[in-house]
């Protein structure tokens, strides 16, 4: 498996799995080559309003010092960063959904505690 092909295998799976539960969730692929300068991060997501830094490796290829410094700064700064390989892309899906699904939860509760206290 290539780089893109497994962005492509996570792109897809993770779209079809918070459909699936009903989050809300936007990826993005950082273009190759924007800017002629190197990219601090293959793509990103946002699901549920959480931020996460997303790097694709395969085979033994491994992090830039470049790529490592940008996900720190990521981390940080309170986003999430993650190096996703044909190894672990199904068991990082599944964490991100169950990520997802932890914060829609906590949001409900918040949402429906705050329209009680308004109608107090």
């Amino acid at each position: 498996m290539n780089e893109a092909q497994l962005i492509q295998k996570f792109r897809k799976k993770i779209t079809s799995e918070c459909n699936k539960a009903g989050l809300p969730l936007f990826f993005y692929k950082i273009p190759d080559g924007v800017g002629g300068g190197l990219r601090p991060f293959d793509g990103f997501l946002v699901l549920c309003g959480k931020f996460f830094a997303i790097e694709f490796k395969v085979g033994k290829n491994k992090l830039e010092p470049h790529q490592k410094h940008c996900l720190n700064k990521v981390t940080n700064c309170g986003g999430r960063s993650l190096e996703i390989r044909e190894t672990n892309v199904d068991a990082m899906i599944d964490s991100l959904v169950s990520t997802g699904l932890t914060a829609q939860c906590i949001m409900k509760r918040y949402n429906t505690s705050y329209r009680k206290e308004l109608k107090k």
